[in-house]
């Protein structure tokens, strides 16, 4: 794995584009080896989460090696997913504290 042209990226981004190595080893040969998952994580600063979500993407494009990333993490469908299941969570929230103050009301 290289990350020696992710890092000249951030010539372009600055501090609006983080690079935070992980499971990763530097052998005796020179190279560096992924270990295991989160290996390496890119992150995007910006004015929208577009902007920074573009940043991200295109550090990750960057990165040389034979790794698997995923692709949706800040897309619009996955922020609205996530939206919906915070209401979700809220609500039965609420529910359960409504009925646990019904419930001490009544004895």
């Amino acid at each position: 794995m290289d990350l020696s042209s992710v890092y000249r990226l951030k010539e372009k981004y600055g501090d609006d584009l983080r690079v935070y190595p992980g499971s990763m080893e530097l052998r005796a040969d020179g190279n560096t080896y992924a270990l295991g998952s989160r290996t390496v994580c890119t992150v995007g600063i910006g004015a929208s989460i577009e902007d920074a979500r573009a940043i991200s993407l295109d550090g990750i494009r960057h990165i040389d090696g034979a790794l698997w990333n995923r692709w949706d993490v800040g897309a619009p469908h996955y922020i609205a997913r996530s939206i919906q299941r915070m209401k979700e969570l809220r609500i039965r929230s609420y529910r359960q504290t409504f009925r646990k103050e019904s419930f001490t009301k009544e004895i």
